[in-house]
Order: structure tokens, then C-alpha cells, then sequence
């Protein structure tokens, strides 16, 4: 069971990293466009 917890933080981790990246990405389109 602790190693299913674990792969489902890593999961969780790697999808938060994901949407980070592309709020950045958009801000950084955002400012261009301005």
C-alpha cells in the first residue's frame, strides 16, 4: 500500500510541475502580446 502512495504523490508532483510550467508559459505569452 505505502508504495501505491508514493507513486501517487509522484504523480501528483509531476502533474503540479506540469501546470506551473504552463501558467509561466502563458503569463510569458500574455506580456508579449501586451
Amino acid at each position: 500500500m505505502e508504495v501505491y502512495a508514493v507513486k501517487i504523490l509522484d504523480i501528483t508532483n509531476e502533474q503540479l510541475n506540469t501546470l506551473s510550467l504552463l501558467i509561466d508559459t502563458k503569463k510569458e505569452i500574455e506580456l508579449k502580446n501586451l
